[in-house]
């Protein structure tokens, strides 16, 4: 079972782009709530909340139906961001978003 703690353990460790696809994958086929990853992105430990921002963005281009429930959690949160690496993710993340929309690709 997927929990914040083994997340934190995950995003402490060694990590390459592979294991964030792994992640990734895990959290939506586990139905890991993503308000809890947010959470982890606005960590103490730059690490911690830069690579769950990686995986948050990943998500976000492998299935958006799980970010759009989110979606304005993450608009709010934008500008209380003071990690820039942090913000290059949500940056993609609203790209992306927006990039559908005009498509009219969003559900």
């Amino acid at each position: 079972m997927l929990s914040k703690d083994y997340l934190i353990n995950e995003f402490t460790s060694p990590i390459d782009s592979l294991s964030l696809d792994e992640l990734s994958n895990m959290i939506i086929s586990e139905n890991f709530p993503l308000s809890e990853l947010i959470e982890l992105n606005f960590h103490k430990d730059r690490r911690i909340s830069f690579r769950s921002a990686w995986v948050m963005e990943k998500i976000a281009f492998n299935d958006i139906n799980y970010i759009t429930p989110v979606f304005e959690d993450i608009l709010n949160r934008f500008n209380k961001i003071h990690n820039p690496s942090l913000a290059r993710h949500y940056n993609k993340i609203l790209l992306q978003v927006f990039y559908l929309r005009r498509k009219n690709a969003l559900p």
